[in-house]
């Protein structure tokens, strides 16, 4: 029911461990499913809102459905959330789940102090790389209910974004649909059959 980690990351030419962070997971208590806080990553439908992790399997048509809440155990220092999350059995075949964030990450700023470009490589080794540390906070909440029975499912998953700084990523033509801003949301519905030999899912989604 219970289990907790730590990890440190380091990578060459870095002149300290500059990535760290922790989980504790409780698992099947009464009608919590599963509760995380920490780092955690999430998945859920399609991947359209929340999720991009590869979750296909040709084997079983059934695992194709995202319904995921797990720890973060890998060495990944951007494709996480930070904060809690907690997945609630609420009975006939359906769940909630409820998640929450807070994360600084790393950015380019402008003169302005806007972020013209978030930064994902995690490197750290330079001064220039040094000063795009953790210049912006990224504050995330969201849910997701899900409905499964007889290979049926379908979904509902919300989700609002607010940054520190105003994402400003300027006007070259390739960044023209750049998002701009400071607050961002996202809502998507998913739904599909699956059986033995056959499954087809859908998710449309507004962001």
């Amino acid at each position: 029911h219970f289990s907790a980690g730590l990890r440190m990351e380091k990578d060459a030419g870095e002149r300290y461990y500059d990535s760290y962070g922790m989980f504790v997971e409780l698992k099947d208590i009464g009608r919590f499913g599963q509760v995380v806080a920490g780092d955690y990553r999430i998945g859920f439908g399609e991947g359209l809102v929340a999720g991009s992790t590869v979750y296909q399997s040709k084997a079983n048509p059934r695992m194709n459905v995202q319904h995921d809440l797990r720890p973060m155990k890998g060495m990944d220092e951007t494709d996480f959330l930070r904060g809690a999350a907690a997945l609630v059995d609420v009975g006939r075949g359906t769940t909630v789940c409820l998640f929450a964030s807070s994360r600084k990450m790393d950015a380019t700023l402008d003169d302005e102090g806007s972020v013209r470009t978030l930064v994902s490589g995690g490197y750290h080794r330079s001064r220039s790389e040094r000063e795009k540390k953790g210049q912006v906070t990224q504050n995330v909440v969201g849910l997701n209910t899900m409905y499964k029975r007889n290979g049926f499912h379908a979904g509902l998953t919300s989700c609002i974004e607010l940054f520190s700084r105003r994402l400003n990523p300027g006007t070259a033509l390739y960044r023209t649909y750049y998002p701009k801003g400071t607050c961002f949301s996202s809502t998507g519905v998913c739904y599909g059959y699956a059986m033995r030999r056959f499954s087809v899912a859908a998710e449309p989604a507004l962001s």
